[in-house]
């Protein structure tokens, strides 16, 4: 069973523009149907807009615990660009869903 993303999309955007969030990508098992409520973590990929350096920490802890009350889960959020591991990030690439954004 995969995360009900579509029944959380007010909730989801509402977020996004509260932080300053241009595009939001959910990756891993919260698409596929293995995922496991309760259990699993729910895996988003964010862009920000710009942010003043001095604001991006607490931005992006605000948005972490935003997320992890809507969907109820733990949250891994994951910065566009923080991934180095190249095998990884072409994953996370290969697989991520557009949830909120252009």
């Amino acid at each position: 069973m995969s995360v009900p993303i579509d029944e959380k999309l007010e909730e989801i955007a509402a977020a996004c523009q509260r932080y300053g969030i241009e595009r939001l990508f959910v990756f891993g098992s919260a698409l596929r149907d293995d995922f496991k409520p309760g259990e699993s973590d729910i895996d988003l990929l964010v862009e920000f807009g710009p942010l003043e350096i001095t604001k991006r920490f607490h931005v992006f802890l605000d948005a972490r615990e935003a997320f992890r009350n809507i969907f109820q889960a733990d949250v891994d959020l994951v910065m566009q660009g923080a991934v180095k591991n190249k095998i990884i990030a072409n994953e996370i690439d290969r697989t991520k869903k557009l949830v909120y954004g252009a």
